[in-house]
């Protein structure tokens, strides 16, 4: 009889071990389950604010400058040595033509869509300036981090 009560005794330890070893693994599993939640969500992050100059000029250039009747065949480019978004704007487009002739009203869209863009964007690829098609060595507008730095319309 003893035998068979330290045999029940056995294994009741070894089914009292049995389950905290199980509940043991079901809070690792929990952790490692959690953990890698959690990585993949930051890699998701990570990718998400993740962009390239490429990405930015594609950008800009569909949201800002893409209207060929107003801004005639402008095109957008990453300068790379002083790390900003340059808009050239055609000497022949509607937007420049207005702005000569004192008109601001198709400028003052290209200005709103610029300033919403540069903010959307990653800090990296927030600054655009828009050289004059005439004196590329000055400036119409310049935006950084959605906010107007200088815009030649404020001077109408």
């Amino acid at each position: 009889m003893q035998l068979l009560k330290k045999k029940c005794r056995r294994k009741f330890c070894l089914i009292v071990m049995s389950q905290s070893t199980n509940r043991g693994l079901k809070k690792a599993g929990f952790w490692i389950i959690a953990v890698i939640i959690l990585i993949i969500i930051g890699g998701a992050g990570f990718a998400f604010h993740t962009q390239t100059s490429q990405g930015a000029v594609s950008s800009v250039k569909e949201n800002v400058v893409s209207d060929n009747t107003d801004f005639g065949n402008a095109t957008v480019k990453w300068n790379k040595d002083y790390k900003i978004i340059e808009i050239d704007l055609p000497k022949n487009a509607r937007v420049i033509k207005d702005l000569n002739g004192g008109s601001i009203s198709v400028w003052n869209s290209l200005v709103r869509n610029a300033k919403t863009e540069s903010a959307k964007l990653n800090h990296k690829y927030s600054q655009y300036i828009v050289p004059n098609p005439s004196d590329k060595s000055k400036e119409l507008l310049e935006v950084q981090n959605g906010e107007i730095k200088y815009n030649v319309g404020d001077d109408y």
